[in-house]
């Protein structure tokens, strides 16, 4: 036994001394004390002290359990509040990052169709270009192709600038 140990424990037998002398008495325990004691009031009194030593012990060591109980629900609490709040922060950039995919994927999609339209714009006005030379060069039959020409490059120009048709 440590010299805090024995100082605890002089501690104990002071608090039940003091217990005594102010006529406070834990019934059951004096009643143990007698019937340990086989009748003498004397013996009963010393095995009184020794038994309300370890209730005190007993009762400091279920406190400390207890409270070490509530510390450990506490700290629980408190992890899964922590959990809680990085799981919504998760979510949060999850969300943000989705969204700003979507918006790049209809960049790219607006960028990608204006890029096709011009192409074919580009292919439609050179067609159409060589389409009327050779109505002016007097090939007639050529027209009705010129005029498909001519509306799909009208069509695909509206498309460029993000008009509808």
């Amino acid at each position: 036994m440590s010299a805090q140990e024995r100082l605890a424990e002089e501690a104990l037998y002071a608090h039940v001394a003091a217990e005594i002398s102010a006529g406070v008495r834990r019934d059951g325990l004096w009643a143990k004390a007698i019937a340990d004691s086989a009748g003498s009031k004397e013996a009963a009194q010393a095995k009184y002290i020794k038994l309300r030593v370890q209730s005190l012990i007993d009762e400091a060591r279920v406190a400390a359990e207890i409270e070490k109980r509530e510390a450990d629900r506490h700290a629980e609490v408190a992890r899964q509040s922590e959990k809680d709040s990085i799981e919504r922060r998760v979510k949060e950039i999850r969300a943000r990052e989705d969204a700003e995919h979507k918006e790049n994927l209809k960049r790219f999609t607006d960028i990608s169709g204006k890029v096709i339209y011009g192409v074919l714009a580009f292919c439609m006005a050179a067609g159409l270009l060589g389409a009327i030379a050779q109505v002016l060069s007097g090939l007639w039959f050529v027209f009705p192709v010129a005029l498909v020409q001519g509306a799909i490059l009208w069509w695909s120009i509206k498309k460029i600038r993000g008009g509808s048709v």
